[in-house]
């Protein structure tokens, strides 16, 4: 072997251990992803069950409580399947041309609307009248 391709297995090597590192890390934080959830849903069960609760975030009193969020959304799959176009190909300019060319209409369009809500875990830092509450002072 010469010292080109010694250099070449050498790269090749260094590369591949990048990958390995690359998809290792992936890994990790596909489950770290999975315990925060769980930890997430376990804590706003709580904090429905009891009430808000005084946490620390970087030694600053922050008060925990459960939000709603409500989100509006578009059914582009069944849009797609009734028009019979690739749900990729429905962007805006894309929904103007079919209204334009008759084929989708504004009542089509907010019949394919929805609302979805969500609890969502809400954290902001504690007043002085908070701490007075939960203190008892």
């Amino acid at each position: 072997m010469n010292d080109l391709q010694i250099q070449t297995h050498i790269a090749q090597s260094q590369a591949n251990g990048k990958f390995q590192r690359m998809q290792e890390i992936k890994r990790e934080r596909e489950k770290l992803k999975l315990e925060h959830d769980k930890l997430q849903e376990s804590l706003i069960q709580h904090i429905e069950k009891n009430g808000k609760v005084l946490a620390f975030k970087d030694n600053v009193p922050h008060i925990l409580q459960v939000g709603m969020r409500t989100t509006t959304k578009f059914d582009k799959a069944k849009l797609a399947g009734d028009l019979g176009e690739a749900q990729k190909d429905l962007t805006t300019v894309r929904l103007a041309q079919l209204v334009e060319e008759k084929r989708l209409t504004a009542q089509q369009i907010e019949e394919l609307m929805y609302t979805e809500s969500d609890t969502t875990l809400k954290a902001r830092k504690a007043s002085k009248n908070d701490l007075s509450l939960i203190l008892g002072k």
